[in-house]
């Protein structure tokens, strides 16, 4: 039999496959295939690895078919972290601390605050580049999250290959933990036309401002 996994014989009749397995079995192949290649995955020693790999394009779908029927995004975005733990015995993306089980992974979501529509989410890992003002994993987080959120505020420049309609107004307001906090976001946040509200750590208050402006209370 002709191997069919060839690039020039991929989508080749097998008649010892059709012969053996039904079409509902081959429709469920076909759906794995379609979520999860696996004779394209890069091992961890090669260029361009994604540790998500495995699942990413699940997630991927669920952002950009929630914009396919959208009529308009509401104007309130939060964004912050969830956990979920695995007891696979698979490589894992990440490992969450003080949680029941040791491997798992996190990701970082924009959701409407209102309808709790998830609008783009970013994996945590330690293989994304990292640009400068942006070193800490929150703040790199937030960047990767703004520059997707604002292909989606009408009269927005996004890349040809972006199918995604423009679904904001204008740019909607961010609300945010401290993890995100710093001088660095908060310049990104107002220089890209973005409201926000967020705490702050206590130790990296705004640079520039009077402390007479902050409130402490004395132990």
């Amino acid at each position: 039999m002709d191997n069919c996994w060839d690039n020039e014989k991929e989508h080749c009749f097998g008649p010892v496959i059709s012969d053996t397995m039904s079409i509902l079995r081959w429709l469920q192949i076909k759906r794995k295939v379609k979520v999860y290649n696996v004779f394209k995955e890069k091992q961890k020693d090669e260029v361009g690895y994604d540790p998500t790999q495995k699942y990413c394009k699940v997630w991927g779908v669920m952002g950009f078919n929630l914009n396919a029927f959208i009529k308009k995004g509401r104007m309130d975005i939060t964004i912050d972290k969830t956990t979920w733990p695995s007891a696979c015995y698979g490589p894992v993306h990440n490992r969450p601390m003080k949680k029941k089980e040791s491997k798992g992974g996190q990701h970082t979501l924009a959701v409407e605050a209102e309808r709790r529509h998830m609008i783009i989410y970013t994996p945590r890992h330690k293989l994304w580049p990292l640009q400068p003002l942006f070193m800490a994993e929150g703040t790199a987080e937030l960047k990767r999250l703004i520059d997707d959120i604002i292909p989606l505020v009408k009269e927005e420049d996004k890349e040809p290959m972006d199918k995604r309609r423009q679904i904001f107004d204008k740019c909607p307001n961010l609300g945010m933990d401290n993890h995100f906090s710093g001088d660095a976001t908060s310049k990104l946040v107002g220089n890209k036309g973005f409201k926000s509200t967020m705490t702050c750590w206590r130790g990296i208050f705004p640079a520039g401002v009077s402390k007479k402006h902050f409130h402490s209370l004395k132990e």
